[in-house]
């Protein structure tokens, strides 16, 4: 049988599919990087004008290692840029006092509390009304765990369409709520409701349980980490699509993790891991880990007096353990930082501040020691608490 003769192809034709199919595509074009600036000690410490925008960046640390400075400095920085700062607090720790310190926007409201007191002569116990902070107000928003509860509590998230509701909210908190509320301001961009840019905060990775291990009433991190990892596929792809030019908005994410050690780790040595923060490391282009690997590794920084000491801060090491950046901050850095009670600062540094702030120092010394301490009287010293260079 003849064979038959093979066309050849129509060039034209195939010029005109590659116009035509190139002229549907949108604007690919990445944004050029950008920042959030963050205090002087993380950028010499780091190498890195501040917080890359447009990505998740993960933070590990024991405790006790700088990751509450680092949020702060965040803050700071997202409200200098009109970055809307979105504060979840699932480890219950924030500090709007600490925050203010560092130079974050944010005012106390004061109202009535109503409190119940134990009269210590007769044993009663009296309600009392005091006049308290309620909350704070100024260009953020802070989402606590009631507040998850409360949006998101009663969502029945084991029925795959996301319609069901439970009768009885939860009592505490679980890793879709974060999820959800995520979504709900990305949703809102989209929407035209939110017409901001916005830094996502979250404290901490690894402190909420999934949905399934509330249900169980047994916490696994495998089964966690699953569920953060399939949670926030869908978030992390949205982020990555406000890097490119064509998007109006450019998101960012800044996660604080919990830790474990993992004594099987390099040389026999404790390794510090990301408790389910490894499900987003995939995700992350961007690491950093502060203090030591298998402890917290840091030096606290005293004024001492009369026998007294007052902590007005801590020397911790900040390490890149993981970048993705491109040239020329896609170094692997490794310093070390000051976190004071106002900033981060660098080490060489840290003479002159004390200089300038001796005064500020020796008032919150003799204040948290009801002493009357003078500033000729106070001499300062680096107390190291743990070593695992």
């Amino acid at each position: 049988m003849a064979k038959q003769a093979i066309k050849k192809k129509d060039s034209a034709s195939s010029s005109s599919f590659l116009a035509n199919f190139k002229a549907s595509l949108g604007d690919q074009a990445l944004k050029e990087l950008s920042w959030i600036t963050m205090s002087d000690g993380f950028v010499k410490a780091t190498k890195l004008p501040g917080i890359p925008e447009g990505i998740l960046t993960l933070v590990g640390g024991h405790t006790n290692t700088g990751k509450s400075s680092l949020v702060c400095a965040a803050i700071v920085g997202a409200q200098k840029k009109n970055v809307l700062p979105v504060i979840i607090d699932t480890e219950g720790n924030f500090s709007f006092t600490y925050a203010r310190n560092f130079g974050m926007k944010a005012e106390p409201v004061y109202g009535d509390v109503k409190r119940s007191v134990v009269d210590p002569e007769t044993g009663e116990v009296k309600e009392v009304t005091t006049n308290e902070i309620t909350h704070w107000e100024g260009d953020f928003v802070y989402v606590g765990n009631n507040d998850l509860l409360n949006l998101y509590g009663d969502i029945n998230y084991a029925d795959r369409t996301g319609a069901s509701k439970t009768k009885e909210k939860r009592d505490i908190p679980v890793i879709e709520d974060v999820a959800e509320c995520i979504r709900r301001f990305l949703n809102a961009q989209s929407n035209g409701e939110l017409d901001r840019n916005i830094l996502f905060i979250w404290d901490s990775v690894g402190s909420v349980e999934s949905y399934e291990s509330y249900l169980a009433k047994s916490k696994q991190n495998m089964r966690d980490a699953a569920q953060l990892k399939a949670s926030f596929t869908d978030i992390l792809l949205k982020l990555g699509l406000t890097r490119y030019v064509s998007s109006k908005y450019t998101d960012t994410m800044f996660f604080v993790n919990k830790v474990w050690n993992d004594n099987m780790g390099s040389m026999g040595h404790p390794t510090m891991v990301l408790t389910n923060g490894e499900s987003l490391s995939y995700a992350a282009r961007l690491i950093i880990k502060v203090g030591g690997e298998s402890k917290s590794a840091i030096s606290k920084l005293n004024a001492v007096c009369g026998g007294v000491k007052y902590n007005y801060g801590t020397e911790t090491r900040i390490k890149i353990d993981k970048n993705q950046l491109n040239k020329p901050f896609n170094a692997s850095a490794e310093g070390r930082m000051d976190c004071v009670s106002d900033g981060i600062i660098a080490p060489e540094n840290l003479d002159a501040y004390k200089k300038t702030h001796l005064l500020n120092i020796v008032k919150a010394m003799n204040e948290a020691n009801n002493s009357n301490f003078e500033a000729s009287e106070v001499r300062f010293e680096e107390e190291n608490t743990s070593s695992d260079e």
